[in-house]
């Protein structure tokens, strides 16, 4: 089977690697050179995998859905706002979404023992890291994967508060916190679940477990593997993986907790205009598919402001 991969850039060479590992004939698909073609067009494939910058995201999948090609993953988060994701689920509602860190044995050795800690009564997640390539809000490039990992372990959390200044994102939630940074020196990658009977240490880099309980601790770390091969197969063998129905509420939540946009400042020249424009804008009918919430509320280093994103 011959397969497209729209967007050449880190995910994806990987994605390319291991698909052609698993016997697939890759095309690659890049604007900016360094592929075999530029354009999608050009790809004679039947289907695609989609790895661009995430505002790149739906545009490529209403491309390659004209071109009749089949999306077989589109990566993380699946778009940059909720109609353009909800449009992706009604053109392909079974492609998979690139959200690898399901497929990492340290969070599935976590899933299969979380009943240890009891009742769970903390979570505390961290993802850090230096500036990627392309500037994408961390609540958008980071903090999803791992709204998406507790949601995998059915650990619901609500954001209570946030800080965010485009490059790093702290959220208090209404039991524990979340840091996502691409302004930190070192890269960190872990999740701590705290319980009324102990609490497991998931390191998603070393893919180490550990649980701590009262007089000691004990090593549950399972056997390494890449998770991304075990991400493809899964998706290839029709196992469980994330779908463009689970990035939905992942990204609902992420959008709660984007940068605030600053307020433009007004001139004398432009003030009527603005009136005008605020009117016309109060009296049209809001979005459902992209409502305005502000049940999440940054902490009080951080005013609260509302745009589009």
């Amino acid at each position: 089977m011959k397969v497209a991969i729209a967007g050449y850039g880190v995910m994806g060479h990987h994605h390319a690697r291991v698909l052609r590992d698993q016997g697939f004939d890759v095309v690659t698909v890049d604007p900016a050179g360094h592929a075999d073609c530029t354009d999608l067009r050009q790809a004679d494939c039947h289907a695609v995998v989609i790895a661009t910058p995430a505002d790149q995201l739906h545009a490529t999948a209403l491309l390659a859905h004209e071109l009749d090609m089949e999306v077989m993953l589109v990566e993380k988060p699946g778009a940059t706002n909720l109609r353009c994701l909800t449009h992706l689920q009604a053109c392909y509602p079974n492609a998979a979404v690139g959200y690898i860190e399901r497929h990492n044995p340290a969070l599935e050795a976590m899933n299969a023992n979380l009943y240890r800690v009891g009742t769970v009564l903390n979570v505390k997640a961290t993802r850090t890291g230096q500036a990627s390539r392309h500037t994408v809000d961390p609540a958008l490039d980071l903090a999803t994967h791992d709204l998406d990992a507790l949601a995998y372990l059915d650990i619901r959390v609500k954001p209570a508060a946030f800080t965010n200044d485009g490059a790093t994102l702290n959220v208090l939630f209404d039991r524990g916190t979340l840091t996502a940074s691409h302004a930190h020196p070192t890269k960190r990658r872990s999740l701590h679940v705290l319980g009324t009977e102990g609490e497991l240490v998931c390191d998603y880099q070393a893919q180490s477990l550990t649980f701590l309980y009262p007089g000691g601790e004990q090593d549950l770390s399972p056997a390494p593997a890449e998770p991304l091969v075990r991400m493809w197969q899964a998706i290839l063998e029709g196992k469980p993986h994330a779908t463009t129905t689970d990035a939905y509420p992942t990204l609902r939540t992420a959008l709660t907790l984007l940068c605030p946009t600053p307020e433009p400042v007004l001139t004398a020249a432009s003030s009527c205009h603005t009136s005008e424009a605020h009117a016309a804008t109060s009296a049209s009918t809001p979005d459902p598919l992209e409502p305005r919430l502000r049940t999440t509320k940054p902490l009080p280093t951080t005013e609260a402001k509302t745009g589009e994103h």
